[in-house]
């Protein structure tokens, strides 16, 4: 895969060069104008992670491996890559070698949640119409008779949220001043 080549810039749709090449002019922020740049590219690096976690689900679904609860744990290299692939973009667009620390943890602060909301609020939805499944669920957790779907994806938003932001902290040891 692309993400973790040099020539990811190649593969990137035009809109998303638009906004790497409106980002050279940030100075970490300073700027309203390309804040909302930096928010665009956040929210488009997010929002493919969330389709890639999405498709990841439906065809763990289509091969009858979604009750394999595990297998949920492959779900943190998708949100790493994103959050490499964000500051990666953004270390480009800026010809910066490194990037302030704290721009980097929002960088994949706000990537992370951009994915996680929509995954989370889906899968609340498929086990709110999943009866069967739900079940499953119940009967794997020792919580069980006490879990409903919201239980079920607020502990998924936890949990995403929190690996999202330790592979934050983990890819800005390489990325940071």
């Amino acid at each position: 895969m692309f993400l973790f080549s040099g020539t990811e810039l190649a593969f990137m749709p035009e809109k998303v060069m638009e906004d790497v090449k409106t980002i050279k002019e940030v100075q970490y922020g300073h700027k309203k104008t390309d804040e909302f740049r930096l928010s665009a590219l956040c929210n488009k690096v997010g929002l493919s992670v969330s389709f890639l976690l999405f498709s990841y689900f439906i065809l763990m679904r289509a091969l009858g491996l979604h009750e394999v609860l595990a297998l949920r744990t492959l779900n943190v290299f998708f949100l790493l890559g994103g959050i490499v692939y964000a500051l990666r973009t953004f270390s480009k667009a800026t010809s910066a070698e490194h990037i302030d620390y704290f721009t980097g943890i929002k960088i994949g602060a706000h990537v992370t949640f951009v994915a996680v909301i929509p995954f989370t609020l889906f899968i609340c939805l498929y086990l709110g119409n999943d009866a069967a499944f739900m079940q499953l669920v119940k009967s794997k957790i020792g919580m069980g008779e006490f879990l409903s779907p919201i239980i079920v994806s607020g502990a998924l938003f936890i949990e995403g949220i929190s690996s999202g932001l330790i592979m934050t902290f983990i890819a800005m040891q390489y990325f940071k001043k």
